[in-house]
């Protein structure tokens, strides 16, 4: 690769806003494209990677004035009016290298049609250049006066549009998924998902993850520094492997030889706050695992007994206020909690984990709040707070075959 240009729309003083599509144009010395990298944006600060290489896996036949066409599966949530199955056909125009033609810059096109999983034609994007001209003094005062109109009117543009879909279109939402793991061992790993992505071969990965919160950082260090005690006294081998390929991959070993490995491949941080924030190992690996497919593991028994605590007679106040938290009524009936949580460093309370605790629900009541005043809707029993519910029984979201979600009356 010899040279590198990029189609996007830029932030403005560190603001951003909704920039759905970045374009980068890759060329090797002979200032042939080599490469179409799609950057695909959600709404929720996650990033995914679409590579596409010139000359390979193009289509057949393509239409006039196109200089290249690929078709491959979806794979990145984007719409939450929308699932993840179903291919996109990307289009590119005016592709030559912007100094292989000087002083008639090429313009750029990007059309980006949305199809279904059955390939019918579902929705049409386009981004287009319009005017190319060098950076000076005259065009950088045009650009700064006229941005930021543009970026809040494409604001206020998208959320009317996603309001007209949601209460007018009846249109319910999908909750969003974790984005696919550049690592493709890691992935296979996992099991099946709800909204999972479109069958097919894949050709790109996630690369932007949503931060972590402050929660989600409290509770996984007391992860760590639990599996890092533990993984000496019970002389054994504990290996974490996230699909965030920023997050730190982490590897406990015994002092000793060990024969027995523990392997925990995780999509989302939130794995160490259900670790922390519910009563027992058993009540995590059935939500986390089971229910909302998070995490995996290599060994079920020894998971439950890497995490399980010390024995004990009296509950403590942390673990009390555990239980009074989760719902009333769960799926598997008889499911018991222990005196305390492996965890917790007060025996009795515990300041930190009951602030993570109460700021984990916290937000859940809110999260379900919000969506009750505004008469918002997910795709039936696949709502955030239900997961509880999606352990007993996975419910089939109602759906109209290309178009999403379709509620039907009142």
């Amino acid at each position: 690769m010899d040279d590198l240009w990029l189609l996007t729309s830029p932030s403005y003083f560190g603001f951003e806003g909704i920039n759905p599509l970045s374009t980068w144009f890759c060329y090797d010395k002979t200032r042939s494209l080599i490469l179409v990298l799609l950057e695909v944006h959600n709404t929720f600060g996650e990033r995914h990677v679409y590579v596409l290489k010139a000359g390979v896996g193009e289509d057949h036949t393509r239409p006039e004035g196109v200089d290249h066409q690929w078709t491959f599966p979806r794979q990145f949530h984007v719409s939450p009016f929308n699932d993840r199955s179903g291919y996109y056909v990307c289009a590119v125009s005016g592709s030559s290298h912007p100094q292989s033609v000087y002083p008639n810059t090429p313009l750029p096109t990007i059309r980006l049609d949305l199809l279904t999983s059955d390939r019918q034609s579902k929705l049409t994007a386009i981004t287009r250049a319009r005017t190319s001209e060098p950076l000076g003094v005259s065009s950088l005062l045009t650009t700064l006066i006229q941005h930021p109109f543009l970026l809040f009117l494409s604001l206020i543009r998208i959320s009317y549009q996603a309001a007209k879909l949601h209460y007018t279109k009846r249109l319910d939402v999908y909750p969003r998924p974790e984005p696919i793991s550049p690592d493709v061992s890691a992935e296979k790993s996992y099991e099946a998902v709800a909204n999972p992505p479109q069958e097919g071969e894949a050709i790109g990965a996630g690369v932007g993850w949503q931060p972590e919160g402050w929660i989600h950082l409290r509770s996984k260090a007391r992860v760590h520094e639990f599996l890092e005690a533990r993984s000496k006294t019970m002389n054994l081998t504990i290996t974490l492997i996230p699909s965030n390929p920023i997050d730190v991959r982490r590897t406990y070993n015994a002092t000793d030889l060990t024969t027995r490995t523990l392997i925990i491949h995780y999509r989302s941080p939130l794995l160490f706050v259900l670790l922390f924030v519910l009563p027992s190992p058993t009540h995590t690996l059935l939500l986390g695992s089971k229910a909302e497919r998070l995490f995996t593991v290599s060994d079920e028994e020894l998971f439950l007994e890497v995490f399980e605590p010390q024995p004990r007679t009296r509950i403590s106040g942390t673990q009390r206020f555990r239980k009074w938290c989760l719902p009333t009524t769960l799926p598997p009936g008889n499911l018991s909690s222990p005196p305390v949580n492996a965890l917790d460093k007060d025996m009795m309370w515990d300041l930190e984990a009951i602030l993570v605790i109460a700021g984990y629900y916290g937000m859940e009541w809110i999260e379900r709040a919000l969506y009750r005043i505004f008469r918002a809707r997910f795709v039936s029993g696949e709502e955030p707070w239900n997961g509880w519910k999606r352990l007993d029984r996975r419910r089939v979201p109602e759906q109209s075959p290309g178009i999403g979600s379709m509620r039907s009356g009142p």
